[in-house]
């Protein structure tokens, strides 16, 4: 019942997802995605259940021990995303961008874009982590690079000449500490203001 009041779903909506009778829609997963600090990809393609997850998020409120999978990833602030879009050579922008580790993130070729601006459902400051594809479904949103923004893709655009890159949206993470966004800090003090905060969290 708790999860269902959670997420805003009607009880009976609920037991026919754990029936298989129906299938939520991509805005309550997103949302179950980013509560539970699991990729989209696993939540969709494994099989993960309401008791699992109920018991997932039990472990984090008493504040026990979990199992943790973590991967340092390219960390893209907020302030450098304008410069990464016109930069035509990506590959030497990335080897100057620092790495940080995010709880339960662990994928290959992986970036935290930190939203310099809102985005979709998103809001300003919120980092997205994502996956680099070179040819992607749109089964899950995707972030599209152009040379003069990034854009959140739910679909297959009509133009694809104009993304340079693609990015498959794995999960999101929300600062809790205001002057991570401080422009007046240096990307190594934001960095590791978040790492803390991070930290805060898992103990």
């Amino acid at each position: 019942m708790a999860f269902a009041e959670l997420f805003d779903l009607k009880r009976p909506t609920l037991g026919a997802y754990e029936e298989g009778r129906s299938l939520p829609k991509l805005e309550t997963v997103i949302k179950i995605a980013h509560h539970f600090g699991i990729s989209i990809d696993k939540l969709l393609t494994e099989e993960v259940t309401v008791n699992q997850l109920s018991k997932f998020d039990d472990l984090l409120l008493m504040g026990e021990s979990i199992p943790l999978k973590k991967d340092k990833i390219l960390y893209l602030p907020a302030d450098k995303i304008l410069s990464y879009c016109q930069t035509p050579d990506k590959k030497m922008f990335k080897s100057g961008l620092s790495k940080i580790e995010f709880p339960f993130v662990s994928i290959s070729n992986g970036m935290a874009f930190q939203l310099h601006e809102p985005l979709g459902s998103y809001k300003a400051g919120d980092i997205l982590i994502a996956m680099y594809t070179a040819k992607p479904k749109f089964e899950h949103p995707t972030i599209g690079v152009t040379t003069e923004n990034i854009v959140l893709l739910t679909e297959q655009p009509e133009d694809l000449k104009i993304y340079k890159e693609y990015w498959v949206l794995e999960s999101v993470f929300k600062p809790t500490i205001s002057d991570i966004q401080s422009s007046s800090l240096s990307l190594e003090d934001r960095v590791l203001k978040l790492e803390q905060e991070i930290k805060k969290i898992l103990k």
